[in-house]
């Protein structure tokens, strides 16, 4: 398992490991004899080996090879948009939040991220493998409260489901992702001395394409040349390339198709983490959209379902429902093994068209006030479900937009922690306040809508209306 996890301050990358460059490409590349290829074969765990060697390396112009700039990230993403809103303004959390981490391919990593922390705070992760061996790491917040960080498994650490334990003093929360095995082409770092080429076709050739760093200026790199390689059976390969530090490689097929390699952070060598979607000067060969259409399919095809599923539940007839029974499991993901949570009943839930097929089952995505997950067809059928009613007066506001308290009574009106009237009051504002609204709900047959203070920057919930009054107007 890997001992180092890029850690993301929520700014950016403050990680030594996770270095974001964008190299400048030189017009002319150093120009090397070619010289063959060692072909004897050697295997490691069952895969053929083969020995990388500058001498072996073409010289080829670099405006064959791809556009004059590329971007080269060697680390995880900075985001500033974690927990702050679009004027870069910290959200003011109630308590601490999780959001979930995506299930993600084998070797990629997943972003685990947690806001509304004590800022400066030290946080214990453990991290369970699926064999059930630990690690653990200790981080500290940033200073609006916020931690996140980014993991992938090693090349010989097992696929399956990787659990995480995330605590302070004062909380902790459990989470777990999928780990799976891809079907795609791909070309990983699998250690700092050998690349893996995996789910090629058996005697298909690929390109491997060199640059080297420029010396003393960090960033640019000079392309070198390329480099073809046959893939043997079972259609895998590990080419050996010791002492290449300052050098990277990017691969392409006879198609023209560019297939990222996948760094030892988990992150992608290229700007993008699809296949085929650099802007290279090369010419397409005939196949290519075909061939990348097909790999799309396959991306796309892990949760698919088959053109003749059926579900139960009329998607014509979806509204706001309440439960009307206890002990409704929802799933965070769509598998068994992902963590759950029990609904009770007249708990207020929206049931979405859009369905996966997952462990031979139909799952259904839905959403509730404050999260959203997924439910097990078969086991939530719709007679346990009661429409609610919203109310007499019609919504007149939209997800996303700007809205206004307006003025009716002349009192300040409730935010609460969640929709409905027995829940605890987070603030009140005045009338005339600006907010932004997202995110509506029907509980206690009244219209609630998520709101967040244009000024203050405080969210909770509000009503639209109430005994035949708008507590809430559009401002657009």
């Amino acid at each position: 398992m890997r001992k180092s996890i890029s850690l993301i301050s929520l700014f950016g990358i403050i990680s030594l490991s996770c270095n974001v460059l964008s190299p400048k490409i030189s017009e002319t590349p150093e120009t090397l004899a070619p010289n063959a290829v060692n072909t004897e074969v050697e295997y490691q765990g069952g895969v053929p080996v083969q020995e990388f060697s500058l001498d072996a390396v073409d010289s080829i112009p670099a405006e064959d090879i791809l556009l004059d700039v590329m971007h080269f990230d060697e680390g995880g993403p900075g985001d500033n948009s974690y927990c702050k809103d679009e004027n870069d303004i910290p959200y003011k959390h109630v308590e601490p939040t999780l959001y979930e981490p995506e299930d993600v391919e084998f070797m990629f990593a997943t972003l685990i991220k947690i806001c509304g922390w004590v800022p400066n705070q030290t946080i214990n992760v453990k991290i369970i493998n699926p064999n059930g061996m630990s690690m653990f790491e200790e981080y500290k917040t940033n200073d609006i409260g916020a931690l996140g960080f980014s993991f992938a498994p090693d090349w010989g650490d097992p696929i399956g489901v990787y659990s995480f334990e995330i605590s302070n003093e004062n909380n902790t929360f459990f989470t777990n992702v999928l780990f799976y095995e891809s079907n795609l082409p791909r070309i990983y770092y699998i250690n700092e001395e050998q690349l893996l080429l995996k789910n090629f076709s058996v005697g298909e050739t690929i390109s491997l394409y060199v640059f080297k760093q420029e010396q003393d200026v960090w960033g640019e790199y000079d392309p070198v040349g390329g480099w073809k390689l046959n893939i043997d059976k079972p259609g895998e390969k590990i080419i050996n390339i010791p002492a290449f530090h300052d050098y990277i490689f990017i691969a392409m097929d006879s198609l023209g198709i560019v297939y990222d390699i996948i760094n030892l952070n988990g992150y992608s060598v290229l700007e993008s983490n699809d296949i085929g979607y650099a802007d290279w000067k090369v010419e397409k060969g005939e196949g290519f959209e075909q061939k990348r259409a097909e790999y799309e399919t396959i991306k796309n095809s892990r949760l698919e379902c088959s053109a003749n599923t059926k579900t139960v539940i009329n998607d014509e007839e979806l509204k706001f429902y309440k439960t009307n029974a206890d002990g409704v499991e929802i799933y965070f993901k769509p598998r068994l093994s992902a963590k759950t949570q029990l609904l009770e009943k007249d708990q207020p839930i929206r049931i979405l068209n859009i369905y996966y097929c997952y462990d031979n089952l139909v799952w259904r995505l839905v959403e509730l006030p404050n999260f959203s997950g997924y439910i097990l067809e078969k086991d939530f059928k719709p007679e346990i479900l009661q429409e609610q009613n919203c109310g007499d007066l019609p919504t007149r506001l939209s997800w996303n937009k700007f809205a206004r308290v307006s003025f009716s009574n002349g009192n300040n009106k409730n935010i609460r922690k969640e929709p409905g009237f027995t829940e605890d009051v987070i603030t009140q504002v005045a009338e005339g306040t600006y907010v932004t609204v997202w995110n509506d709900w029907c509980v206690d047959n009244t219209h609630w809508w998520h709101v967040r203070t244009y000024k203050e920057n405080l969210e909770g919930w509000m009503t639209e209306s109430q005994n035949g009054n708008y507590f809430l107007e559009p401002t657009e």
